[in-house]
């Protein structure tokens, strides 16, 4: 699933889908940048501002506050000045900007299945449309801050967090927590809900709903399970498998990935970014400033997928790393000896393992 994200009124909008193409809105103007350009150039330089080819797609008929792509990038909304367009695009089409659907709203979000979005209409009322006609609305009895998109739609109050089921518009669950911001792993099972100085991240159950036999005025008692919480402000993020990419907010400024319970820095920044998304084939997180700026930092899923396995203890059917080093990660998991995957944590001597687990990691991995 693709990671729309939206930005605050002052920054610019923003979206990048699976393949690599982000749109931006530069006032009423949509722009396009493609990433695949940069897959057969020379090796980018973590935090190294990306030389990329801007191409002009047109005027949207409004100026958009936020854009974010379908899941499956057949459609990409922009929402702004209280209406929405649902735009069709192709890429390297001579006329690029296609409107397919419009309407009023103060916000649109969508749903995991492309043909599904809903629109906030109102500070009480949601709608949701179904292959660009009216399907459900949602009449909320509490003054609602914001809608959030994914495998569930969530309706945000200042203290609780609501989510419904898209074909039914039927309640899920109510959580009370105060958030701004909803973070779902591609795989529909996890789930960052995060507040203002502190997120959670959930574990959510379908077979649960789906067997559910009884439904409180709260919802579905067992949709959801806790699985941590971490005093750290998150300003926008991604899941890539099971670990929780994200940027800080307030005055400090990383790039951390979540997993296992652990919090590990991937880089420190000079600026505010925001986080667009993660490629695959060339390994490397996308991010990008206020003056659109597009940088990237490198990041093995494989050493996410091992250092998630060594939280979770789970790493006899593990492969190798990609580049084998010694850190504080697997001493904070109380595995001393455990050699770690993470080429971006310093080392630290103390926590060396033996001398022969040394030599194992060594000669089976061309370590020195």
């Amino acid at each position: 699933m693709d990671h729309p994200v939206q930005l605050s009124i002052e920054n610019p909008a923003v979206s990048m889908d699976s393949t690599g193409q982000i749109l931006w809105a530069v006032q009423s103007e949509i722009q396009a940048v493609y990433l695949r350009s940069l897959f057969e150039q020379k090796e980018a330089n973590d935090g190294e501002r990306l030389t990329l080819s801007v191409k002009n797609l047109g005027s949207s008929e409004i100026s958009p506050q936020t854009l974010a792509h379908s899941s499956n990038g057949h459609f990409f909304m922009a929402c702004g000045d209280g209406k929405y367009i649902v735009y069709t695009y192709k890429q390297y089409d001579a006329i690029a900007l296609k409107i397919r659907h419009y309407g009023q709203g103060l916000e649109f979000v969508w749903a995991a299945h492309p043909n599904m979005f809903a629109v906030r209409e109102s500070a009480t009322n949601v709608k949701i449309k179904k292959n660009f006609k009216d399907h459900k609305s949602i009449r909320s009895d509490m003054m609602l801050e914001g809608i959030s998109g994914g495998p569930l739609l969530a309706l945000r109050s200042n203290d609780s967090l609501c989510f419904f089921d898209w074909e039914s518009a039927a309640l899920v669950r109510r959580i009370e927590i105060t958030s701004k911001s909803v973070y779902w792993s591609d795989n529909r099972e996890m789930v960052a809900i995060c507040g203002d100085d502190s997120f959670y991240v959930f574990k959510y159950s379908a077979e649960a709903v789906a067997n559910a036999t009884e439904v409180t005025e709260d919802g579905i008692e067992d949709a959801f399970k806790v699985i941590g919480e971490q005093a750290e402000a998150v300003e926008t993020g991604f899941w890539i498998g099971d670990c929780f990419i994200f940027t800080t907010a307030l005055t400090i400024n990383r790039i951390n990935h979540y997993a296992g319970g652990e919090i590990v820095t991937v880089a420190h920044v000079d600026r505010p970014l925001c986080l667009l998304g993660y490629m695959a084939e060339d390994s490397r997180v996308y991010a990008v400033d206020k003056d659109l700026n597009v940088i990237s930092y490198e990041l093995f899923q494989s050493d996410l997928e091992y250092q998630t396995a060594t939280m979770r203890r789970d790493i006899g059917t593990r492969g190798g790393p990609q580049i084998c080093r010694i850190c504080r990660l697997p001493s904070s998991a109380n595995l001393p000896n455990l050699p770690s995957t993470a080429n971006f944590k310093k080392v630290d001597l103390p926590n060396l393992p033996s001398s022969a687990n040394f030599e194992i990691c060594r000669t089976q991995y061309n370590f020195d």
